[in-house]
């Protein structure tokens, strides 16, 4: 038995390496698509489709290809494995089985799809990996095909954002990728609680600020502390700033120039934030 679950665990481990680099290498894809194929068009209809568009669309269409292959071989390695308890393989990774199958294994393995989709080890990600695939089919057959209008450009806006999910895979094939999502999720309560009193916090000490700006009679002079101070809004926005030690010393000196105690008020809160709730946070998530 412990043999066996060795045996699953180096194949799992081989499979998942090879996932890991197509995924890789399709996101290096999508950023030159990117980079260099901002141009490109997404409709079939379109001229200037079957000239340098061509080239990005094989490339998508080979990946897609790619994740749909991917997914029958881990479907029918479940199989084989759990099922069969086969773990013979062919070039280190890749089921026997989906060489030597007919109708009746085929059905088998259908069959074998569903429980193994609502496994509460396997859901997630399953599932993830089948929405993919679908979403990627339903851009390349449906959505491309379609007349030019602007809804259809705006739901193939959202298909090739939806593209990005694929990396969010990583995370179950990477194993300290694995273990540090685990660990956020872990205290991710507790770090909600922490972000929840630095919001607080931050709120409060906008609106002290606001009002005091707004009862200075010389802040009315001043246009930069009227434009950084002078609503709720943009003044969370620059306390959010300064918790960060995003260009702190600017605002420090505008509020020193104008009242000794705004600076103080203001480095009082930064302290107490930065200091204290951030580094709470950040302890937390190493003590994960």
């Amino acid at each position: 038995h412990a043999k066996s679950i060795s045996d699953k665990q180096r194949i799992w481990d081989r499979f998942d390496l090879v996932s890991t680099l197509v995924i890789c290498a399709n996101l290096v894809s999508m950023g030159l698509e990117v980079e260099f194929g901002v141009e490109a068009e997404r409709y079939y209809s379109a001229e200037k489709f079957y000239d340098k568009s061509l080239v990005w669309f094989a490339l998508e269409l080979i990946f897609v290809l790619i994740y749909a292959y991917e997914l029958i071989v881990r479907i029918v390695w479940h199989y084989q494995m759990d099922v069969l308890g086969d773990f013979r393989t062919v070039q280190g990774f890749l089921p026997r089985l989906i060489f030597y199958m007919d109708w009746t294994i085929k059905k088998k393995v259908a069959k074998n799809f569903l429980p193994l989709l609502m496994k509460n080890k396997m859901r997630n990600f399953m599932a993830l990996d089948v929405f993919i695939v679908m979403a990627a089919m339903f851009d390349i057959l449906f959505l491309r095909s379609l007349e030019a209008s602007a809804f259809v450009l705006e739901l193939m806006r959202l298909s090739g954002l939806l593209r990005l999910i694929r990396c969010v895979r990583l995370v179950n094939l990477i194993r300290p990728l694995s273990v540090l999502t685990q660990a956020c999720l872990v205290n991710i309560r507790s770090v909600a609680w922490s972000l929840l009193v630095l919001l607080v916090m931050t709120y409060c000490g906008a609106i002290t600020m606001v009002m005091l700006v707004d009862a200075d009679s010389r802040a009315d002079e001043d246009e930069q502390v009227q434009h950084y101070w002078g609503h709720l809004g943009s003044a969370m926005l620059v306390l959010a700033q300064m918790i960060s030690f995003d260009r702190m010393k600017n605002r420090i000196e505008e509020l020193a120039a104008l009242r000794w105690y705004y600076m103080v008020i203001c480095l009082f809160l930064v302290a107490v934030a930065s200091l204290t709730v951030l580094n709470l946070v950040v302890g937390m998530m190493v003590q994960a």
